[in-house]
């Protein structure tokens, strides 16, 4: 109830902010209440406020007894009691509220710990997994049967590393780079990983209409991951039938008179992502919730909730929204739409993969783990290099003590019990300078910033992260062989 709500005289009495009374001038006109609830001869009031605003008004009244200031002090009296209690009430459950949100602030915190630690050998798992899936897939034909399986099992592999990403991301507050993003080349390079990790049954059709360079200020992992979240679901819904994926890239203009865009968005250029699929639709009783944190239509297939809400928080983050277009056995799509910059810069583009990763240098590579090192060793051999394998960090730094000159790659996992690769490759600098080092690893550190410092002081060549495909592997091998300079690549 608002003051306006009143009626003469209590807009008066309430604005005084003090226990007043009232007396009816005779018997046939008593006193009525606010909003006619009631009618007395006498009547008393006193007017609760808190915080500018009118939260309660206390109202007596009789016939026959006429009311007092005693009567007026009591009811102050009264009326303070209660509000003390509603107040210290209030703070022990705002105190409780606090002490929640600080316990679930370390859930969160223990929880992107947690995910950082297990990451590594996570995605040692998952890395020797789909090292050895791409393998397969050069050795088995298309037209058998187990290509298919392969490729599955290898998509299987991709998105596990998408959900430790994912869980990392949602208990992180960790802020991450932006660069000038070219989104038509970022939606290419995907379509390469995609063309992949999806069946045959699977046509992708892409389209790009950006005259003004289609340019984002944005990190390039975030925006792929949301162009891969949304195609991965797209694959989810043709499983097992012929469809269409296609991805379109393209300008708007949002003014006020767009009543077609989502609302929210600032006037000016925007850049809309469109992922569309003709598989089974999802139906209306769920687009509500489509974008909520852990909700899935898909637990029996493996989903996990966080694809879709991951793509709209990211696309909030920069000051986009995200919309969805459903209808049941026809298709989905979901429109990304993403502020434009219009630039010549573009600080990523995706490099042109190497007509060849073949050479017959030597490399060492040193890795505790086991599945990874096969995978890595059988890759390497394929291409020609010949190889010496070892799981012991400090047996390799003896192994160049006594042969210096031996090798001339050393490739070596980060995280070992003996000596990190960062280790190792301090401990042979002066052993071996010409060596050129690359680093690779799997643990989602956040830290990321000081460990490029590091490698750049001891002169790393590159760092690639895990899983990583074998093409990446092999171009960046390659790439550190063939280059003269020893700046440090992050892939």
């Amino acid at each position: 109830m608002g003051i306006e709500d009143l009626i003469s005289p209590w807009e008066e009495l309430i604005q005084q902010k003090s226990t007043s009374r009232l007396r009816a001038e005779n018997a046939r006109t008593p006193v009525v209440w606010p909003l006619g609830m009631n009618k007395f001869k006498n009547s008393i009031a006193l007017p609760i406020w808190e915080r500018e605003q009118l939260r309660a008004l206390i109202v007596l009244g009789d016939d026959v007894v006429t009311f007092s200031k005693s009567d007026e002090r009591q009811l102050t009296l009264m009326m303070q009691g209660v509000t003390n209690f509603i107040q210290k009430r209030r703070a022990k459950e705002r105190e409780a509220q606090l002490a929640s949100e600080l316990r679930q602030s370390q859930k969160m915190e223990a929880l992107g710990t947690v995910a950082g630690g297990i990451a590594h050998d996570f995605n040692n798992i998952i890395g020797a997994i789909s090292s050895c899936c791409e393998l397969a897939l050069d050795d088995v034909a298309k037209e058998n049967p187990a290509h298919e399986d392969i490729k599955q099992a290898l998509k299987a592999a991709y998105r596990g590393k998408q959900i430790i990403g994912q869980i990392r991301r949602f208990s992180s507050r960790s802020e991450v780079a932006t660069e000038m993003i070219s989104l038509p080349n970022l939606a290419e390079e995907c379509i390469q990983l995609l063309q992949t990790l999806l069946p045959s049954t699977i046509e992708i059709k892409f389209s790009s209409k950006t005259p003004h360079g289609g340019m984002l200020l944005a990190d390039a992992g975030e925006l792929h991951q949301v162009i891969m979240n949304l195609c991965l679901n797209a694959d989810h819904a043709m499983f097992g039938m012929q469809g269409v994926l296609t991805i379109d890239v393209e300008e708007v203009d949002v003014t006020a008179d767009s009543f077609d865009l989502p609302r929210g968005l600032s006037s000016g250029r925007f850049l809309r992502l469109s992922v569309s699929d003709t598989g089974t639709g999802i139906d209306n009783e769920f687009l509500p919730r489509i974008f909520d944190p852990f909700f899935t239509t898909k637990k029996e297939k493996g989903g996990t909730g966080l694809g879709l809400s991951t793509v709209h928080g990211i696309s909030k983050k920069y000051g986009g929204a995200v919309t969805v277009e459903s209808e049941p056995d026809k298709g989905t799509t979901f429109r990304v739409f993403l502020p434009e910059v219009v630039t010549d810069y573009c600080a990523w583009a995706p490099e042109p993969e190497k007509s060849s990763t073949h050479g017959t240098e030597h490399l060492l590579v040193v890795d505790d783990d086991k599945e990874m090192l096969y995978s890595v060793h059988k890759f390497l051999e394929r291409q020609g290099y010949t190889v010496t394998m070892l799981q012991s960090s400090a047996e390799a730094l003896e192994c160049i003590r006594k042969n210096p000159n031996e090798f001339d790659l050393l490739l070596a996992d980060q995280i070992m019990p003996e000596l990190t690769g960062l280790e190792l490759a301090s401990a042979i600098s002066d052993i071996a300078p010409d060596l050129r080092v690359i680093i690779y690893s799997g643990f989602e550190g956040s830290n990321a910033e000081l460990f490029m410092r590091q490698s750049a002081e001891i002169g790393i060549s590159a760092f690639l992260a895990k899983p990583f495909r074998n093409a990446d592997l092999g171009n960046t091998i390659r790439n550190v062989l063939d280059s003269q300079q020893d700046s440090v690549a992050w892939l």
